[in-house]
């Protein structure tokens, strides 16, 4: 059995089962998610509710004794965190394993019996399953009314490209303020011309957690016909964005997995370069997350 622990929003969540179901698969064994985080969010974390049930995933939820017995005691997991830290190698192991910190080889070296925590950023882990996980990223449900609408649009454009703008969070939470750098209007005025050079008949489907700033700022300056998205469940707004042919991402999970999830034969996905406010972590970030395809700016 695999046990992985889900935490953060949407993406974050969806990853870090994309990660448990690759390892699962590979090993032909269970998937199971630990919940716990949702119960006890630390209170420096942006709480998230739990939307895993939204999609088409196939892994159970592991008891608190699946816990116990696939992580292994406490106790051990703190001396292995400390021994390996201190020493900067993996001197001791245990059944706990931090995937973000994972090497490839490492990752290879794994064996039934793992609990997986922490955050692996790009698709390293989870590229060999991408067509699996195309599949399994849809919605259990219809469309609601409202998706159902926008996704008649989406499908009648001769060329939609979503564009995402998150700004939540990475304003009101000072933690998330102090480590994500915003993504502004010259960034989205320049990815629209990037698109508008490669496909004059692009419509742009506008995504955002802040639709009063979109109004206001950014929607009177995109071509006309474009469509400010709104009113949806954040997974209608994810399936919806994979959906376009093209995809205009800010530094955001939710609008690189779209991305990374869009199938279209003509694709076309432009990204800011500037994810985190921290030169050395932000490249770090950035090679990790890089797509040969896309274009940056």
């Amino acid at each position: 059995m695999i046990i992985v622990r889900i935490v953060g929003g949407l993406t974050s969540q969806l990853h870090k089962y994309a990660v448990g179901r690759a390892l699962a698969l590979r090993l032909g064994t269970e998937l199971k998610l630990d919940l716990d985080w949702f119960d006890n969010p630390p209170p420096t974390d942006t709480p998230w509710p739990y939307q895993l049930d939204k999609f088409s995933l196939v892994a159970g939820v592991a008891t608190p004794q699946e816990v116990r017995h696939v992580r292994g005691h406490p106790w051990w997991n703190r001396v292995v965190r400390r021994v390996n830290r201190q020493w900067g190698v993996p001197l001791l192991s245990s059944r706990e394993v931090n995937m973000g910190t994972l090497t490839l080889a490492q990752w290879a070296d794994l064996s039934d019996n793992v609990y997986l925590y922490g955050e692996a950023g790009g698709d390293a882990l989870i590229r060999p399953i991408r067509d699996t996980l195309v599949q399994e990223f849809q919605l259990r449900q219809p469309w609601s009314d409202r998706a159902g609408q926008y996704a008649a649009q989406i499908s009648a454009a001769a060329y939609p490209v979503s564009l995402h703008v998150r700004r939540g969070d990475f304003i009101s939470n000072a933690s998330a303020a102090q480590f994500h750098a915003l993504t502004g209007l010259d960034y989205f005025h320049q990815a629209v011309n990037v698109v508008l050079r490669a496909h004059a008949n692009a419509q742009f489907f506008v995504f955002s957690d802040d639709p009063a700033w979109v109004t206001q700022h950014l929607l009177p300056t995109l071509p006309s016909g474009s469509v400010a998205v709104s009113s949806l469940a954040s997974e209608e707004d994810f399936v919806l964005m994979s959906r376009c042919h093209g995809n205009i991402i800010c530094n955001s999970g939710f609008s690189w997995t779209a991305a990374w999830l869009n199938d279209a034969p003509n694709r076309l996905v432009v990204s800011p370069s500037r994810w985190l406010k921290d030169e050395a972590l932000n490249a770090q970030a950035m090679k990790a997350l890089h797509q040969p395809d896309w274009v940056y700016l």
